[in-house]
Parts: C-alpha cells; structure tokens; sequence
C-alpha cells in the first residue's frame, strides 16, 4: 500500500473531489495489478467576500475616479486567488456657503434670492420695495417680512455673525426685530434694534448660555 499527501486549496463556492469544507479527507484508489494506494487530502477552503460601502463625497470630489451618485461594483482578487465583490454606494452631496447675503435686488416678486447661497426666502404679506442707499431695499411695516424656511440649523452650535444695512423708524416703539431665527415667539438667535436708545441687541435662547447683549449710542446710528 502507497500512502500520498495532497495539499489543495479552492476559493468558497468550489468544489474538490465533491468535498466543499475546509478538512482532511482520505481515498482509496486501486492500480491496474490490484494495489492499493491511500491519499490524504489536505483541503483548504479560502473566503470569498461581498461587501457593501457606502461613501459620501462632496460635489467636485471623486472616489476611484466615480464623481456622479450610484452604485457601483467591482471585482477584487485576494492573495490567495479567490475574488471578493464589493459593491459602493457612493453619495454626492452639494455644497452649500458657510453664510448667506441678501442684496434685494429683485426687480419685483415675492422671491429673495441669496448671493452667496441657496437659502432663498420669500416675501410674506406685502411686497414693498424701496431705493437703498446702495442698489435695492426692502420697507418692512412690521406685519411684513422675508421668511427663509427652514435652512439654517436649529440653534448656535459654535458662533454665529449677523448684520443687516437697515434704515430704522425713529418713531417706531420698543424693539423692532432685524433678524429673528425661529420667528418671534422662539428666536433662539436674533438681532434687534431700538430706536430711542439708539441700540443695537443681540439674543440667544435655548443655548447651553442663554444671553442678551446690545450696544447704546452707536456712532453709525443716524436715524436717516
């Protein structure tokens, strides 16, 4: 009797000899004169893979050469020969401006367009344009004004500027709201103005330090 040993390796989904399974395997085989002869089968079974990525890129960016959004499958073969699908759910994502400017210049319309973004509002109530000291304005009356939906996030993660070129009513009472972030019953961020302080403010609700801060007498207030 002939003893033999065999090492076979396949890749997952094969077959040797009709054994599929990583293990030790024996047979017999007899020669033509009669004789015996034993072989062990060392069988090794080696994986194969599919795997499944999702990846975000911004609009510009490339991922193995991909810039558009889908699905995309290659073919990838391991050390020992066997190949491994993976498939890449590749997310574009548009890139927006860190801020937002409102020039109103629109000729007339409801719509607000933003010059350094894509945070355009509307004009709510009435629609009354003005001559600005540089280009177009806006009259707000105080039951009027722009609303940009739901755009900016919910509250001051880190800092936040606000400014506005505004022309105020020095007849006007109390505080009139320039900039109000959540409307005026929840302005978790806001900018204000008083005409008979000559103030300027600025407020947080709803932040981990809630605050109010204004300015009085400010050299740029002329009321004209």
């Amino acid at each position: 009797t002939v003893y033999s040993t065999e090492s076979i390796e396949i890749c997952q989904g094969s077959e040797y000899l009709g054994w599929t399974e990583t293990g030790t395997y024996q047979r017999t085989l007899t020669a033509a004169n009669g004789a015996d002869s034993i072989v062990t089968t060392e069988l090794t079974v080696n994986p194969t893979y599919e795997i499944t990525e999702e990846i975000t890129i911004q609009k510009g960016e490339s991922y193995l050469e991909w810039t558009e959004e889908g699905e995309y499958v290659r073919i990838l073969t391991s050390s020992t020969g066997c190949d491994s699908t993976v498939t890449t759910i590749l997310i574009v994502q548009e890139i927006y401006s860190p801020f937002s400017e409102y020039l109103f210049e629109e000729n007339s319309g409801t719509s607000v367009f933003d010059s350094k973004g894509k945070n355009d509002g509307t004009i709510i109530n009435s629609e009354i344009r003005r001559e600005g000291i540089i280009g177009g304005g806006l009259e707000l009356n105080g039951t009027n004004y722009v609303n940009l939906g739901q755009c900016f996030a919910e509250n001051i993660e880190d800092q936040l500027t606000l400014s506005a070129w505004v022309k105020p009513d020095a007849a006007a009472p109390g505080y009139q709201g320039v900039i109000m972030h959540g409307g005026p019953n929840d302005d978790t961020y806001a900018m204000y103005i008083n005409s008979a302080y000559k103030r300027i403010a600025f407020k947080t609700t709803g932040t981990t330090s809630a605050a109010w801060f204004f300015v009085d007498n400010i050299d740029i207030w002329d009321g004209e």
